[in-house]
């Protein structure tokens, strides 16, 4: 089966014909992710959601996507991750939130990213980590944190991140 997304007019169109994608690109002006977004897309791998206009996310966005390894919504003028909103993509193993708006993280923002291992946060106006949103990423190796504006780290961070390369 193949799984092909289509976006008219900030509607999510998802076509189904004969053969499994890994990758699945989109790049426009999409102004919000609908609940159950990517329902009949579960084969999906890969999602590249950079330079849109999404403001917030929530758990139930990624519903359906149990397989997705690679999220990027970079560049997305995301001001606000809920708590736990990635907890429906539990086999991520990269995620890429930078030059977005998010002034802080949620309280258990990671949930169930229990193969997370590259997280990037660089651009984000962060005031701090909250150790909080790290459980559960106890194979995150890489936290890039370029221009966050982050003044110092708590150090009840790092026992919920211990392989990450320092």
């Amino acid at each position: 089966m193949f799984t092909a997304l289509l976006i008219l007019d900030g509607v999510f169109i998802i076509l189904v014909l004969t053969k499994i994608p890994k990758t699945q690109q989109v790049n426009s002006d999409i102004p919000n992710l609908g609940e159950h977004s990517f329902i009949g897309a579960e084969n999906l791998r890969i999602l590249n959601l950079t330079g849109n206009n999404i403001a917030f996310i929530v758990e139930s966005n990624f519903k359906g996507l149990s397989k997705l390894e690679i999220l990027d919504v970079s560049k997305s003028n995301i001001d606000s991750f809920v708590s736990a909103c990635f907890s429906e993509v539990p086999e991520l193993r990269y995620l890429n939130l930078s030059w977005n708006n998010a002034p802080k993280l949620a309280e258990r923002l990671f949930y169930r990213l229990c193969k997370l291992e590259v997280l990037d946060l660089s651009g984000n106006p962060l005031k701090d980590l909250g150790s909080n949103a790290f459980m559960d990423t106890g194979n995150l190796t890489q936290l890039y944190c370029r221009k966050c504006g982050l003044k110092s780290v708590n150090p009840l961070l790092f026992p919920f991140v211990p392989k990450l390369e320092v």
